[in-house]
């Protein structure tokens, strides 16, 4: 290949297993520069990881971003209601001009917020697949795992934990995936809206501006 100019990009091995590690697929290319990345995932429905490569020319960011939400499922309740009612709401709300009362207002109850309310970092995903909840990722995620403590000890109870896992995350995306069908149906079948429709064509066939080509 080299001969030609071509360069094979994956250097691990795509299926592992106790007794065998084997590179039987490949990603050859000639023009190295249009490659932002190649590498080789995690295995989701066997013990055969699949290759991904990513083009520079032909990607379009959709990364995810990080950013902090009110956890109020840790409120401190009796705390806050009794920093509001103590509040002196008058004095908050003493200025003539109508848009410094919303400044002081909003500054106040954010201070309220802050000090009663616990924060907690989320993940977000733009363009996820529909039918894919927050227990399914945490399910993938702990599949993941499993499979990287698998192949560093390489020991039989560990590769059982990591299929046992492995077909879980398979049934579960399976079943969400019928459930997310069957409900779509339902509410095409019932309601019968053109508008409807449309949408949910353009969420599987994505606009045509957002599209990028080679």
């Amino acid at each position: 290949m080299a001969t030609h100019g071509i360069q094979q990009l994956i250097e691990s091995p795509a299926r592992i297993t106790k007794n065998s590690k084997t590179m039987i697929d490949l990603i050859s290319i000639s023009r190295l520069y249009i490659v932002k990345d190649c590498s080789v995932l995690q295995p989701f429905c066997s013990d055969h990881c699949p290759v991904t490569i990513i083009l520079k020319e032909c990607m379009k960011s959709t990364r995810t971003y990080q950013k902090k939400v009110y956890d109020y499922n840790l409120i401190n309740k009796d705390n806050i209601c009794s920093h509001i009612e103590n509040t002196d709401w008058q004095n908050v709300l003493s200025s003539a001009h109508i848009n410094m009362n919303i400044d002081s207002f909003v500054k106040t109850l954010s201070h309220i917020c802050n000090s009663h309310i616990p924060k907690k970092t989320v993940t977000i995903r733009r363009k996820a697949t529909l039918w894919v909840s927050n227990n399914i990722r945490k399910l993938i995620r702990k599949r993941n795992r499993q499979h990287k403590v698998a192949k560093l000890r390489n020991r039989e109870s560990d590769w059982t934990t990591f299929r046992v896992l492995r077909n879980q995350v398979t049934s579960a995306v399976r079943k969400v995936k019928r459930d997310h069908i069957a409900k779509l149906d339902t509410e095409i079948n019932n309601k019968r809206s053109t508008k409807l429709w449309w949408r949910l064509v353009k969420n599987y066939m994505n606009k045509k501006s957002e599209n990028t080509s080679i």
